[in-house]
């Protein structure tokens, strides 16, 4: 093995699963260590090729449920690449949404096999509608609703909170940090973030926090960014015209992308991408708004989707990623959305359109040069096993997740009399 050209090597590992055996292999020797180490680099960039390129391969995926998953909605998830696994934290039970869950959920996605992980510490309490984030070993956990105790007519209410909670992934433990009122965002429902890596100086990285609603279904149109090294929080000023067309239920995308001209851009879609903006960091806590626009593809495609959930999204690379139906007879005037539940589109007749799922890909690249984004081509999604998928599963429910190499698209699939947690993945075609 010791005399195989590093190419082939690399061939050789491109097939272990990236999930546990790249490890292992790195672990053998010096010359394994750097190969693994370089295929593991390549995997999100041949990822986004072979998207655009539409060379995939689908996968349905039943995860192993010696863990009883009791189906739920409003959960949070996000991947650890320290541990390798999905995390979900949470939720309100499906079938009496009066029962909320402060329980944490493992999905290692070598084994495919779910787990309560032994946890200590102060535990969030049971609650719906938050973020989460990994960073590094650590998931931070912010904001989201509590049900508060019913009444003498059994019905109890929501209260927002404004609470941060962080999971250590190697101890186990949890911790909850307190904050003055004047120090932190207020209490938000479905607030939308993302982690801030600041490649100069990691004790500058921040987890950013951005809409949402308060209490009272009011819009919360401020961001704050939580310093992940000394665990601050600092309100950032937002300059420019506010995102108009962006509804509290729809502000649920924000990612960032490459800019050339300032530090920092983070990118804000609604629901349906019918309004995109950009932030762009002017200061050190200072931010401005600019509207972006959304060129066809080369061959001049252009869909209208319908995005079901702001969870059906996820940035491979510099491409964003969106599950979605879209229909070509849709009008340009399309009206907002507000409702979680997606109606049918029908036209002049009162026929119901023709919808196609799948995947759509917007290219983030042309921003850095034209401050625009642009459509690429639909990628085949005719796969039998992608519809059969989506059709036994809660689609409003759904989450778009990056892994190592693979996008994976996380639900519950309906049974007829119990519901299991499931997976489809999309990943590289060996």
């Amino acid at each position: 093995m010791e005399c195989l050209p590093a190419e082939i090597l690399e061939t050789i590992v491109s097939y272990l699963s990236p999930y546990k055996e790249h490890n292992i292999a790195a672990m053998v020797c010096h010359k394994w260590n750097h190969v693994a180490s370089e295929v593991a680099t390549k995997l999100p960039l041949r990822l986004e090729e072979d998207l655009r390129s539409g060379i995939i391969k689908w996968t349905h995926v039943n995860s192993d449920q010696t863990t009883t998953v009791t189906p739920r909605v409003g959960e949070s998830v996000c991947y650890c690449d320290f541990t390798r696994s999905l995390y979900v934290f949470g939720g309100k039970c499906a079938s009496n949404t009066m029962t909320g869950f402060n329980d944490l959920l493992k999905l290692d996605l070598h084994s495919l096999t779910w787990s309560r992980p032994i946890a200590r510490g102060v535990f969030p309490p049971p609650k719906f509608g938050c973020c989460m984030q990994a960073y590094k070993r650590w998931l931070v956990l912010f904001g989201g609703s509590s049900l508060t105790p019913s009444n003498s007519l059994g019905r109890g209410s929501a209260e927002y909170s404004n609470d941060l909670h962080i999971y250590d992934t190697k101890t186990g433990s949890w911790k909850y940090k307190t904050f003055l009122q004047a120090e932190s965002p207020p209490p938000l429902f479905l607030p939308s973030s993302c982690v801030l890596i600041d490649e100069d100086d990691p004790e500058m990285d921040l987890l950013a926090v951005y809409g949402g609603t308060k209490m009272g279904l009011i819009r919360n149109e401020e961001m704050w960014c939580l310093n992940l090294t000394s665990l601050t929080w600092h309100k950032q000023v937002l300059n420019g015209a506010m995102p108009t067309k962006i509804f509290p239920d729809t502000s649920k995308g924000i990612f960032r992308i490459k800019s050339q001209a300032y530090s920092m851009a983070l990118l804000i879609i609604d629901r349906n991408l019918f309004g995109v903006w950009v932030l762009l960091r002017t200061g050190f806590n200072e931010w401005t708004y600019q509207a972006v626009e959304i060129a066809p593809s080369l061959k001049g495609y252009s869909p209208k989707l319908n995005v079901i959930s702001g969870r059906n999204f996820t940035v491979v690379g510099e491409t964003l990623v969106v599950l979605a139906h879209t229909s070509d007879s849709l009008p340009d005037d399309v009206p907002e959305l507000t409702s979680h539940i997606s109606l049918p589109q029908r036209n002049s007749n009162n026929s119901l359109l023709k919808n196609t799922l799948g995947l759509f890909l917007l290219d983030l690249k042309p921003f850095e040069t034209d401050g625009m984004l642009q459509w690429v081509n639909q990628i085949d999604s005719s796969s039998k096993l992608l519809r059969n998928f989506v059709r036994n599963t809660s689609f409003s429910e759904l989450h778009v997740i990056e892994g190592r190499g693979e996008v994976v698209l996380l639900g519950y699939r309906k049974l007829l009399k119990s519901s299991t947690m499931t997976l489809c993945t999309v990943g590289l075609q060996k």
